[in-house]
């Protein structure tokens, strides 16, 4: 079997090794993929043209004149024809393209390349209407839609852009982080608290820190402290209004952004991760959460619900509800964490292993259905 990865966006690095290095989840994917005999190509936009092969994977970028992160309109025609072209000298029999809000490219690939399967991977898991009249001109020439969680492609399936047996579901990413022994991530993280709470997200609308306060204000239990870590902090002045407001200024400490490096500390020093989004495409920081074992407390979304089996690995409330929060909170501190199933969970179900053999077996099922019809 050989797939062509198409990715039509870029990190806008100065040389392919920094760009693989933080593109590392479509890398991974890639090199896990072909560990498992698949020939892989991986296609991609980049400043410059590049080819090159590495752990078993073989790279085509492709130069052209759109910016890195082109909008829905942009069809990137040069880029196409060259991929296509690329398609048709590695005999693909799968190509996955992404992102379920950039479609132009789907008719241009379909007409040139009939007979082999089109599959496209959504990465936002928001159904967005503005896009609706490209996906109805585009969507019914795919094989299949991957989304990260069962629910997401619920839009999608109820306006007949899909049907539910073309609908796939294998989380977008991974991690390759690994716990430290709690005591020593403690002692160099100096996170102090009976329990620890550890909050990693921007302070968003959708990320919703006011609901998670709102209950630990209520929380019978003055030991407990949560540290905030985040990247952009747009509503910083209300959140901090608010720390003061529910009167929780000796309990939730403001760390700000940290290198991604340093994650693995916080999560191996804290008991439980706390997030309470409205709305996720998967979860990147609950993934690299639950990959150290640390015990997710997360709202009932699609992509956490999947995460979490459907909250029978960890805690999920109803978004939005700072008295579910708090009946869980209040209900999970009288019994242990879960952190070694956690972890193990994390391993058998969402590591790179595990993605790889995932979709090795949504291919294998694409392929298997054309043959049939």
């Amino acid at each position: 079997m050989t797939v062509a990865y198409v990715l039509h966006f870029y990190l806008d690095e100065p040389n392919v090794e920094q760009l693989h290095k933080r593109n590392f989840t479509s890398i991974d994917w890639a090199e896990h993929l072909a560990n498992l005999g698949v020939k892989v190509v991986l296609i991609g936009r980049f400043h410059s043209s590049i080819d090159h092969r590495e752990n078993g994977v073989q790279y085509h970028y492709i130069a052209d004149n759109l910016p890195p992160r082109i909008k829905a309109h942009h069809v990137a025609y040069k880029f196409n024809r060259k991929a296509i072209q690329l398609c048709r000298k590695h005999k693909a029999d799968i190509i996955l393209l992404h992102d379920l809000n950039n479609v132009l490219p789907l008719f241009q690939f379909r007409s040139s390349l009939p007979d082999v399967a089109l599959l496209l991977q959504d990465h936002s898991g928001i159904y967005r209407k503005r896009f609706q009249p490209f996906h109805y001109l585009n969507l019914p020439f795919l094989d299949g839609l991957i989304f990260a969680a069962k629910g997401q492609e619920e839009a999608y399936v109820k306006r007949k852009l899909t049907t539910a047996d073309r609908c796939f579901f294998i989380m977008e990413n991974s991690s390759h982080f690994k716990p430290i022994p709690k005591q020593e991530a403690i002692a160099q993280s100096g996170l102090t608290g009976e329990p620890i709470f550890l909050w990693v997200g921007n302070l968003t609308r959708n990320k919703d820190p006011f609901t998670v306060f709102k209950a630990l204000a209520i929380l019978k239990n003055d030991r407990w402290k949560m540290y905030m870590i985040y990247r952009f902090d747009d509503l910083l002045a209300e959140v901090q209004s608010a720390i003061v407001k529910y009167q929780l200024q000796d309990q939730v400490q403001l760390l700000g952004p940290r290198q991604r490096e340093e994650l693995p500390l916080y999560f191996s020093a804290a008991d439980y991760f706390i997030s309470a989004s409205h709305k996720e495409g998967s979860g990147y920081a609950l993934i690299e959460a639950m990959s150290c074992g640390l015990h997710p407390i997360v709202t009932d979304i699609p992509s956490f619900l999947s995460l979490t089996d459907n909250g029978r690995i960890g805690d999920v409330w109803k978004r939005g509800d700072s008295n579910s929060l708090l009946s869980v909170l209040q209900d999970r501190l009288k019994k242990p964490s879960q952190s070694s199933l956690v972890q193990q969970h994390f391993r058998e179900n969402f590591s790179f292993e595990a993605l790889a053999r995932q979709t090795l077996q949504c291919f294998e099922k694409v392929l298997e259905r054309r043959k049939n019809d």
